[in-house]
């Protein structure tokens, strides 16, 4: 079984995908490079299946049932890549002040 996600994960996911949306979407250059930065030092908190993971579910919207139609990967594996990757941003975003 899945450990279960902490709200802190659940929100340093939803953070994470503001920051991608703020950095897509900035028509401030200021604001627009800030959120870049942002996404840049926590993508570095992450290795690549990670990202995939959190892009897909974050960030795009996709249920993990979907992506793991799309991958062919289990479910229960993907989820727990995705506890993985949300308790990483949440580390990364409890230091990176």
């Amino acid at each position: 079984m899945t450990a279960p996600i902490s709200g802190a994960a659940l929100d340093a996911a939803e953070t994470y995908a503001r920051h991608v949306e703020k950095a897509s979407t900035a028509r401030n250059g200021l604001s627009g490079a800030v959120a870049i930065d942002r996404v840049t030092r926590a993508r570095a908190a992450l290795d690549r299946r990670q990202l995939a993971i959190l892009d897909m579910v974050a960030v795009k919207g996709h249920t993990i049932a979907r992506v793991a139609e799309m991958t062919g990967k289990p479910d229960a594996d993907l989820t727990t890549l995705y506890v993985a990757a949300c308790d990483a941003l949440a580390s990364h975003y409890a230091t990176d002040a």
